[in-house]
């Protein structure tokens, strides 16, 4: 299983602040990469092409991985958008703020 560093803030609709918080951490990718629409954390509205094409990772091990670097960041994730951090919701992150580690 592969996976992803964050290595720069990345594109989305959290505050800078949380968005900043994911840089340095290491998650799994998923393995079999997931196909639909990409939408927003907050208004359901379709996310950016930021994100479009990013790697794939399961938002409970997102969180899990926040929550042990920044609890404040992930205590926003869970009372803003915990829809995209809970079962088997995929969080995607573009490459362009990622490394991959295999």
């Amino acid at each position: 299983m592969s996976k992803i560093r964050i290595i720069a803030a990345p594109p989305g609709q959290a505050p800078p602040w949380v968005r900043e918080a994911w840089v340095g951490l290491e998650i799994p990718t998923v393995e079999h990469e997931a196909s639909g629409d990409s939408v927003g954390v907050l208004d359901r509205e379709r996310e950016s092409a930021m994100n479009q094409g990013g790697y794939q990772v399961y938002g409970h091990d997102a969180i899990e991985a926040l929550k042990a670097h920044d609890g404040a960041a992930a205590k926003w994730w869970l009372d803003n958008a915990a829809g995209a951090v809970s079962g088997t919701a995929i969080l995607v992150f573009s490459r362009d703020v990622c490394e991959l580690i295999p």
